[in-house]
């Protein structure tokens, strides 16, 4: 049993949008070795929807979107804009939001918050989008000590300052107009890691974020040649990041932990929402200010989420038969009725998926439809689309199975070797662990504590497999999850008709 007193500090290495069935001797040598020498959790879950800003929102609190507040990748935030959708990616907007709450968008406490308020240090880089590195440690100006290194915009890096220190140990950051920059910008995320540790004492955590394989993912496909190239790259630098650690004198109070927010499946079929709503009879808009029945604040992507004016009951019912008309259509998502289905009858209940939260949920949730079947790459996994990406690209946000599995493996000299765990398990749960490792006590209100990482005779209980069924007219949609200590983590979803 952990205690008060480990004495541990953690290194977190994040692959944003990495599937674990893509991790192989052969593509991702250092991965796969880490992954089969500590403890693997081959149940590991995404929260939906499995879109990257909820999920690295789960990951920092340890809490679901009902608790921490970040809904989807975009949506409305009244606070900040009361007309147009907050959306992660873009800097200015995380930075209004954050000033709009007084320093703490998020309404969970992050890991960065309790560390700090501990007298500890956080470290945060990451080569994602401005916005999305920001959120990473959205109260690092907070602290003394901490630092969020954004790679991508590296002036806007926190506290003042900290981009300075960053170029002084790994030289000025790639340029952004050359096809090798993705590439270089995951280099110099571990050179600004190396630099700065070789530099200062090891952060309490630090974590590494590596976004380049989402990107090209969403561009070319699961399987291209620049998919793969890029993920040996990422490989390569996890190797670096080891290879630092194995010679590090405080080699034993290291742990490490590394885990995705979602993996991706391919799309094969698009899907023109806005006009298939226009052709049913709806108004849709860019603002409801302007007299639309409906705006849609997300659907970009597999998932999205729609504001019907005056929240009307009676246009959010009509709007949502109309989806279930559309062949292309899956999961469908409204305020909660009974707990299971939501108010319009055939829809679940977004209490269900934990994405009610009290300020911030829309008024109807969605996913498009998916299909178990193999893409042109041999992966398996396909979806229809609401995005401009080209057919065979991949894509994340709904509920596929591929989608919300999560790679996640512990590893290091105070956790378990060589070991298996078949327990569910999720990326709200890697906060609290992280906390016991450290030694320091968590008012994180959702996730698990994993004790199974450093405990064989740990024993949360036996999972119970679940699985929920609504309809109304020819739509049918099911969930399956299991349930262990009063925690739901949910496999996949799907339209059954």
């Amino acid at each position: 049993m952990m205690n008060e007193a480990t004495g541990n500090k953690c290194l977190l290495v994040g692959v944003d949008g990495l599937r674990p069935d893509i991790v192989s001797e052969e593509l991702t040598p250092n991965l796969a070795g880490f992954v089969k020498s500590g403890l693997q959790c081959i149940n590991s879950r995404s929260v939906y929807p499995s879109e990257t800003y909820p999920n690295i929102a789960s990951l920092i609190t340890g809490s679901a979107p009902r608790t921490h507040g970040v809904v989807a990748n975009a949506f409305l935030v009244p606070e900040v804009d009361r007309e147009h959708a907050w959306t992660g990616s873009d800097i200015d907007l995380v930075e209004s939001a954050n000033t709009a709450f007084g320093g703490r968008f998020h309404t969970a406490p992050t890991i960065g918050d309790i560390l700090g308020d501990a007298g500890r240090n956080v470290w945060s880089i990451s080569t994602g989008s401005a916005g999305s590195a920001r959120l990473t440690h959205p109260t690092v100006d907070r602290y003394a000590n901490h630092l969020c290194v954004i790679v991508k915009n590296l002036p806007r890096s926190r506290p003042e300052g900290a981009a300075n220190m960053v170029e002084a140990v790994a030289g000025p950051p790639p340029e952004t107009d050359r096809p090798e920059t993705a590439l270089e910008q995951q280099t110099y995320a571990t050179d600004a890691f190396l630099g700065l540790a070789a530099q200062r004492s090891v952060p309490d955590l630090a974590i590494v974020w590596y976004s380049g394989a989402d990107h090209v993912m969403h561009a070319v496909g699961l399987g291209a040649a620049e998919t793969h190239e890029m993920i040996r790259r990422i490989d390569t630098e996890f190797g670096r990041l080891l290879e630092w650690w194995r010679a590090h004198p405080e080699h034993e109070r290291i742990q490490i932990v590394v885990c995705s927010d979602h993996g991706h499946v391919t799309q094969i079929e698009k899907v023109d929402l806005p006009a298939a709503l226009a052709e049913a009879g709806f108004k849709v808009g860019t603002t409801l200010a302007q007299g639309a029945d409906l705006v849609l604040d997300s659907c970009y992507g597999w998932s999205g989420n729609i504001r019907v004016r005056d929240r009307d009951p009676g246009l959010q019912e009509a709007v949502c038969r109309a989806m279930m008309e559309m062949p292309g259509m899956g999961l469908i998502f409204t305020r909660g009725h009974d707990g299971i289905e939501g108010r319009v009858e055939g829809t679940f209940a977004q209490s269900l998926v934990a994405l009610d939260h009290p300020s911030r949920v829309a008024d109807i949730d969605f996913c498009f439809h998916a299909e178990d079947r193999l893409d042109s790459f041999g992966y398996r996994g396909v979806s229809w689309s609401g995005n401009g990406k080209t057919i065979g690209a991949s894509n994340h946000g709904g509920f596929h199975a591929k989608s919300m599995h999560t790679l996640l493996a512990f590893g290091g000299a105070a956790l378990r070797e060589r070991a298996v765990s078949a327990l569910p398990a999720g990326i709200a749960d890697i906060a609290p662990t992280l906390l016991r490792v450290l030694g320091v006590g968590s008012p994180v209100p959702t996730g698990r504590v994993l004790e199974e990482a450093w405990s064989e005779e740990a024993d949360p209980g036996e999972p119970q497999a679940r699985r929920w069924t609504v309809g109304a007219g020819g739509y049918e949609q099911e969930l399956s999850a299991d349930q262990l200590g009063g925690r739901t983590y949910f496999r996949e979803g799907r339209r059954v008709s």
